[in-house]
């Protein structure tokens, strides 16, 4: 039985190793990470009852980086039907509320409700601890680089007009 346990371990590391064509490819590594890191925390807010993505458009929200639904389906980058699919789901389980927008009344403001704070707050606990842990690997300063190289990219597609 150790055995079985030894070769499964033995396997699971084979599948992980990167192939040497593939240690440059930017997208590779970038798709990859995102796919672990994903599931990490989908596996972390699962005692939450939230999705990745709830937990994605309620922090937004709690930021106040979009206003309006619409506004936050694009900081996201999802499209309207399965923003509207989220926000039923949130909205459902008494987490945020939709109200009319004040100054559009076809658009909708998005806000987070007493008990969706206090579930976005023990979220971002997890979130906190699922991050450390994913990045257990690097120095401190391996993880600053890897912050600002990103935000650096993220940055310059920006400017240039690119979402």
């Amino acid at each position: 039985m150790a055995d079985d346990m030894d070769e499964s371990s033995k396997i699971d590391k084979e599948r992980e190793q990167i192939p040497e064509y593939l240690k440059h490819n930017i997208g590779f590594l970038l798709n990859r990470t995102s796919r672990h890191l994903r599931e990490d925390m989908g596996q972390a807010l699962q005692p939450l009852m939230l999705s990745v993505h709830e937990y994605a458009i309620m922090r937004i929200v709690e930021m106040r980086l979009g206003e309006t639904q619409q506004s936050v389906a694009e900081r996201y980058g999802v499209d309207s039907s399965t923003m509207v699919e989220i926000v039923d789901r949130l909205e459902e389980r008494a987490l945020l509320t939709r109200e009319k927008n004040a100054q559009d009344r076809r658009s909708y403001t998005l806000l987070l409700t007493p008990k969706g704070r206090k579930t976005l707050s023990r979220g971002k606990r997890i979130a906190d601890v699922v991050h450390k842990k994913f990045l257990a690997p690097l120095s401190d300063v391996e993880r600053e680089m890897l912050y600002v190289s990103l935000a650096k990219v993220i940055s310059e597609r920006a400017r240039q007009g690119n979402k």
